[in-house]
């Protein structure tokens, strides 16, 4: 492997360990927001039902 090869090879592996960090950072986030706001949302939906009967 010469020295042009190496240096892609390293550029590739470590663009793809970012790219894969910021994905699963990415989803895990989201999945915590989501789970947030749905529990907002079931407690609002509750508290607004309860409020109309």
């Amino acid at each position: 492997m010469n020295a042009e090869m190496t240096v892609a090879f390293i550029v590739l592996a470590v663009w793809s360990a970012v790219f894969t960090a910021a994905y699963i950072g990415e989803r895990h986030r989201n999945r915590k927001l989501r789970n947030a706001l749905k529990k907002k949302r079931s407690q609002y939906a509750a508290g607004h039902y309860q409020q109309i009967h």
